[in-house]
């Protein structure tokens, strides 16, 4: 019997190995186009704003950019490592803005040191773009609608010290309100001391980052908000832990 219980703790401790090592391998890549229709798209300070039509894998997509300085043609296509939210502590290596820097004006008022880590940044993106694939199309009173202002808030968060900036292309009460949703994400993301935001990574299961792959100053990182883009790491997780729970199920029933 001791044999027998040998075996089984060795199995399990493979298939812990095994699943901790794939955990944390490259994310997969896959194929992604983006079409941009010039009369149809929405345009604010002159760009071209989120969402745009694209594919994902060959599947439709509604695909949000959160690439400012980088100018792609409106119908372009690369390869992208599929990086969902809830992975970023993992794959953070892995995306485009890994080093930032990140807009921290969202943080005034707490310490001059606050700054957003990479985690923390992308998870203020991915808030940002859940709230932009429901905001309003409708353009306000300040001659601008809630989704084209998101789409700035997403540019600004990674590109703050850009020539030019994004928000340097707005003015007056747009440029305000596109401020007050950044504002919004980051203080959520960050929280009062970088440790108790009211959002993290883990809780959006149906956002994706694409990073280019390999990088390209022609590659664009795009954002999918979408449930059949929750992680895909999710089912190699569940798979690992019933292998574990009946190696284990099988240990305790051999000793009995």
């Amino acid at each position: 019997m001791m044999k027998t219980i040998q075996r089984l703790v060795w199995g399990g401790g493979i298939a812990a190995i095994f699943c901790v090592s794939s955990a944390i391998a490259d994310p997969p890549v896959v194929p992604l186009t983006i079409d941009v229709n010039s009369n149809t798209a929405s345009q604010l300070g002159g760009e071209y704003t989120s969402p745009y039509n694209g594919t994902v894998d060959g599947v439709a997509a509604q695909i949000i950019c959160d690439d400012f300085a980088t100018n792609i043609p409106f119908l372009f296509s690369w390869n992208a490592y599929a990086i969902p939210v809830s992975t970023l502590p993992t794959f953070a290596t892995d995306l485009k803005f890994k080093t930032g820097p990140y807009d921290n004006s969202g943080l005034t008022g707490l310490t001059g040191s606050d700054t957003l880590t990479t985690v923390q940044a992308y998870t203020a993106a991915a808030d940002l773009a859940v709230e932009l694939t429901s905001a309003s199309t409708v353009v306000q009173g300040d001659g601008a609608s809630a989704q084209e202002e998101l789409s700035y808030a997403i540019w600004q968060l990674f590109d703050p010290a850009g020539n030019p900036t994004p928000f340097s292309k707005l003015s007056g009460q747009v440029e305000t309100d596109a401020q007050v949703y950044l504002t919004a994400a980051e203080k959520a993301a960050y929280g009062t001391n970088g440790t108790n935001g009211t959002i993290t990574a883990s809780q959006f299961t149906n956002v994706t980052f694409y990073t280019p792959e390999p990088y390209s100053q022609t590659s664009q990182e795009f954002i999918t908000v979408d449930e059949a883009s929750a992680p895909l790491q999710l089912g190699l997780y569940l798979v690992c832990g019933l292998a574990l729970f009946a190696g284990f199920r099988k240990y305790a029933v051999a000793r009995s």
